[in-house]
């Protein structure tokens, strides 16, 4: 004979955006991190064109990264 078993969990589909929404965050956070390292690597060393005597092309990751960074600050935010 045949014995089927069904099971159901309840709130596991909660569970699962709630990792999903995390790891997102995780990630943008790593990127975000990474595109920081290396503007600061690109200001230091002056790579590009300048303004003001500051790489432009550090100056547009730092706002890059600030703009990332606002983002995972809303939607963090946001939840609660």
């Amino acid at each position: 004979g045949r014995l089927e078993i069904d099971t159901e969990l309840k709130g596991l589909d909660r569970l699962q955006r709630n990792i999903e929404s995390s790891s997102n965050k995780i990630s943008l956070a790593l990127i975000v991190s990474a595109i920081l390292v290396s503007s600061s690597l690109v200001v230091a060393n002056q790579i590009g064109p300048t303004w003001h005597g500051v790489s432009v092309l550090g100056l547009s990751g730092y706002v890059l990264a600030g703009l990332i960074g606002v983002r995972i600050a809303w939607a963090t935010i946001g939840r609660f």
